[in-house]
């Protein structure tokens, strides 16, 4: 986040200095981004109303709307970085952290412009982060109302809340089951309630061991794995854009191949990601992923045949 911070402050002090307007090109040149890099920033400038494309003499030129800032009495660098944070706080819904940046947008608001946030997707429920929030600081027990990927139905669960993780842009309950007897994480998005109960939260070890897992692929409990993928060349430029983990090691072949080395904590979401490839990815390592990939393959092609 940080690098996309400093290139769209980049990216708005290249066109400012541009008097008729920066075209795609100049902007690549300047950030050294790609062009589909660029265009998804320019979404972000006029989407805030902060900057428009013009054609000029036939050619596409980005400017910045200097009544738009004057109105908010900031800089171009300023406004960028205070819409930017609070659409990257969007899966904190709801906490007092969000409220506060709310507040110093709101500040900035006139009844001539107002600063639209960015388009992406929020919590169904701002309320159940604020239960979460305050059964953690309270030391509370919870009951949530929850469903897996692989349950049937929604189904209640006595928890003790032990911290509130965001991963790669998703937000996760970190608590202890009581009916497992062992640390669950939660996907806060498929909380659909929460009953914070008068119980106090037992305080169980081993928390921040699990937490601070370095190899997390998001956050995940599970033995360490070595994991080694075989990446097609027409799409192996994409591997540092959609990485498998932060610390992952990619090699080239002759032939332009990406293989992508990295160790995993479990192989649930490490199989996620290969899928997420489709034909252009193969699990070279372990067996165990690869019989995993082929398993899920195979019975997906099954739901095609006719008796599927």
């Amino acid at each position: 986040m940080q690098e996309r911070l400093d290139r769209l402050l980049l990216l708005c002090a290249t066109i400012q200095r541009a008097r008729r307007g920066a075209t795609v090109a100049a902007l690549i040149d300047a950030t050294g981004a790609s062009r589909a890099t660029i265009y998804r920033d320019l979404r972000v400038l006029r989407g805030v109303g902060l900057a428009c494309t013009e054609t000029v003499n036939g050619e596409a030129r980005v400017r910045l709307l200097d009544d738009a800032l004057a109105a908010r009495g900031l800089s171009a660098g300023q406004l960028t970085a205070l819409v930017l944070a609070r659409a990257t706080l969007a899966p904190l819904e709801g906490t007092e952290l969000v409220s506060v940046l709310d507040g110093l947008i709101a500040d900035r608001r006139t009844q001539r412009t107002t600063v639209r946030a960015l388009p992406e997707p929020l919590p169904k429920s701002p309320r159940i982060v604020r239960l979460l929030e305050t059964a953690l600081d309270d030391r509370r027990r919870v009951r949530v109302l929850y469903r897996s990927a692989r349950d049937a139905d929604w189904r209640w669960r006595a928890v003790d809340p032990g911290a509130l993780q965001l991963r790669s842009g998703v937000l996760y309950l970190w608590a202890f089951a009581l009916e497992r007897d062992d640390w669950r994480t939660y996907k806060v998005s498929r909380i659909r309630d929460v009953d914070v109960l008068e119980v106090p939260a037992v305080q169980h070890p081993g928390l921040a061991d699990i937490v601070a897992l370095p190899h997390a692929v998001r956050v995940w409990t599970g033995s360490t794995e070595r994991v080694e993928v075989w990446i097609h060349p027409a799409v192996a430029w994409l591997v540092a854009e959609y990485p498998l983990v932060a610390d992952q090691k990619v090699a080239v072949d002759d032939d332009g191949a990406a293989i992508v080395k990295a160790t995993v904590a479990g192989l649930v979401e490490a199989q996620r990601w290969v899928l997420r490839w489709g034909r252009h990815a193969v699990v070279r390592a372990p067996a165990a992923l690869r019989e995993a990939v082929v398993e899920e393959l195979r019975a997906a092609l099954g739901a095609y045949r006719p008796d599927g």
